[in-house]
């Protein structure tokens, strides 16, 4: 069964509900919430900042190395927890998906 582009399009909602609802089961139980996501990346920037621009002295092209590192940590993040986290969801809403029926 293959689904094409346009398809994926149409159930848009679907998938929005999906991620919205493992958002907040996510950070329901968590001590800082919502704010380990704000957290996560600073604690990260910091490390990868001490590590690539004072011991192997990278470039960062003129702009501020923190800024720098911060971007591409944010873009990186993004892509890969949104890949993961749909692929997962598909697979733990796999009977639920399974009963909507699509229309052609």
């Amino acid at each position: 069964m293959r689904l094409g582009i346009r398809e994926l399009w149409n159930y848009r909602e679907l998938f929005f509900y999906f991620a919205v609802r493992d958002i907040q089961v996510k950070y329901k139980q968590t001590i800082l919430g919502f704010l380990w996501a704000i957290i996560q990346p600073l604690l990260m920037m910091v490390v990868f900042t001490v590590f690539f621009s004072k011991v192997l002295n990278a470039p960062s092209d003129g702009l501020p190395y923190p800024l720098f590192v911060l971007s591409g940590l944010i873009l990186w993040g993004l892509f890969s927890n949104g890949l993961i986290n749909s692929s997962n969801s598909m697979v733990n809403n796999a009977g639920i998906i399974k009963k909507i029926i699509f229309l052609e």
